[in-house]
């Protein structure tokens, strides 16, 4: 009795991005709208790492930069990879007659 094993490695259908790509350009806005609180927040941070604990707020504010910087690429890619697909389906597809 031998057991069939899937490949190492799948690849996924080219579809599958695709319900997400309307939602690159907000993510992107909303991702950069985070990184410019961040700053606006950056002189405050050594008066609130005085009031609380200094480790718990640089942890804080590194956390959130990193997942704003992630939300803004992921968006900013997402976005290009959908225009790119809509590109690709306007060259692929059959120009109608006039």
């Amino acid at each position: 009795m031998t057991i069939e094993r899937p490949p190492l490695r799948v690849a996924p259908p080219p579809e599958l991005g695709a319900a997400a790509g309307p939602l690159g350009t907000p993510a992107a806005a909303l991702g950069l709208l985070l990184l410019v609180a961040a700053m606006i927040a950056l002189p405050q941070l050594p008066v609130w790492a005085r009031e609380y604990d200094g480790v718990l707020v640089y942890l804080a504010f590194v956390l959130h930069t990193v997942l704003a910087g992630a939300l803004f690429w992921w968006g900013i890619d997402t976005a290009a990879a959908h225009r790119a697909r809509l590109s690709r389906a306007r060259r692929a597809a059959p120009e109608s007659p006039r």
